[in-house]
């Protein structure tokens, strides 16, 4: 019974040890999203304090290409690759549901 205990009482401080390395890495990866979110924040009141056109010049060099369909399918191709802030895409797809009877 005193071997069952030990063994019991060893397993549950194995486990608080992984916990705490995993609280660890988690309040890192907190650190990292506050750290992020704060420079966005920045840029997009710096942008927005811009003149029209300072903001034509930094879209000019963040957008490669935009094109409309017909169906008014949106696709955005960037310069810059958003995967540096996001670990993702490079292109964006927006799908409109604008009314085509305008005029």
């Amino acid at each position: 019974m005193l071997a069952e205990n030990k063994a019991a009482q060893l397993a549950a401080e194995q486990e608080i040890t992984q916990l705490r390395e995993e609280k660890e890495r988690e309040e890192e990866k907190l650190k990292h999203l506050s750290l992020q979110y704060q420079n966005i924040k920045n840029w997009a009141d710096e942008f927005s304090e811009a003149s029209v056109d300072t903001k034509k010049m930094i879209l000019a060099k963040m957008i490669e290409k935009i094109t409309v369909t017909r169906d008014y399918d949106i696709t955005i191709k960037f310069y810059v690759i958003p995967a540096d802030f996001y670990g993702g895409i490079q292109e964006v797809t927006l799908s409109g549901t604008a009314d085509r009877n305008v005029g």
